[in-house]
């Protein structure tokens, strides 16, 4: 017959087995890393990697913006440390928020980096028990990706004259932001024979960085994942015939396409002009890095 000391060990051991398996963990998809453009988490480590029951560990984490725009309202939390105690931080705007200044290529400078820091006491285990525990670092930021493109509008005249010079038609200017999202508008140059004309223009928004982009303002909430916020802009001489300021849904969490009806008017007789359109999408941004810390008992 099993002694009552090791039925109550076995007792004690097997709340320890569910802490191992579900030490670390995150609502899907799992760490969802992210090397830039956009915030990135350069590093996320304790201080040491093993330590003993109740002890205190402090977790330091640097974030950094490598995208063209500013990072807004950034916040950083740590998940995966439920049976820990935490005993303060070091740099309360990290949960509170702050901002994030994109590099500057003219004057030489790196986008600028924050320091966070937590401090966990290890919880108390019994004796002869070590866990290995994996902590996960989210960061969620505010950010805008814009794309512009200038497009060309050619006239009969100007058109013909092209043809018989042996010239080709001009090619559009496009310029993006460097960001977590990219936007592409696609369109051709517009061969115009009246004062207006009407084309289509498909605009293409692409998750390139592994992270979640969510509808503004929580990204808590994954009701909320996968979305963004577009807003077009366009040259006073066009209008969207069929399209307008719109909540879009990125297909998996990693693209998605509208096509656009885009009017044109007093459209000049005998020269080329350009008429620019920008689209720029307004969304929170989430990104994760793992860690790795070892508890043993202290007997």
């Amino acid at each position: 017959m099993e002694s009552k000391t090791n039925y109550m060990r076995r007792l004690l051991l097997l709340p320890l087995i569910l802490i191992v398996l579900t030490s670390g963990c995150t609502i899907d998809p799992g760490p969802i890393q992210a090397t830039g453009p956009g915030v990135v988490v350069k590093n996320f480590v304790p201080d040491f990697p093993e330590v003993s029951s109740t002890e205190e560990v402090s977790f330091i984490a640097l974030i950094q913006n490598t995208g063209s725009n500013r990072a807004e309202y950034v916040k950083a939390e740590i998940l995966g440390l439920e049976e820990w105690e935490l005993v303060g931080y070091k740099y309360p705007e990290c949960a509170s928020g702050f901002d994030l200044i994109q590099a500057d290529a003219h004057v030489g400078t790196s986008g600028e980096i924050k320091t966070c820091s937590w401090v966990y006491e290890a919880p108390q285990l019994p004796p002869d028990i070590s866990l290995v525990y994996e902590p996960v670092l989210r960061v969620y930021y505010n950010y805008m990706s814009n794309t512009v493109s200038s497009i060309s509008i050619v006239p009969r005249n100007e058109l013909r004259r092209l043809q018989n010079s042996g010239q080709s038609l001009p090619v559009d200017v496009k310029s993006s932001t460097s960001g977590p999202l990219t936007i592409s508008i696609q369109t051709e140059p517009i061969l115009s024979f009246e004062p207006r004309a009407t084309f289509p223009v498909t605009i293409t928004v692409a998750n390139n960085e592994g992270g979640i982009a969510c509808y503004l303002p929580d990204c808590t909430k994954n009701t909320n994942w996968n979305k963004v916020l577009l807003n077009f802009d366009l040259d006073p001489m066009m209008s969207l015939v069929d399209c307008s300021d719109m909540e879009l849904t990125l297909y998996k969490g990693k693209s998605n396409s509208i096509t656009c009806k885009v009017e044109v008017f007093d459209i000049p007789e005998d020269t080329i002009s350009k008429r620019t359109i920008s689209v720029t999408a307004t969304y929170d941004y989430m990104i994760e890095k793992s860690a790795e810390v070892k508890v043993k008992s202290s007997l």
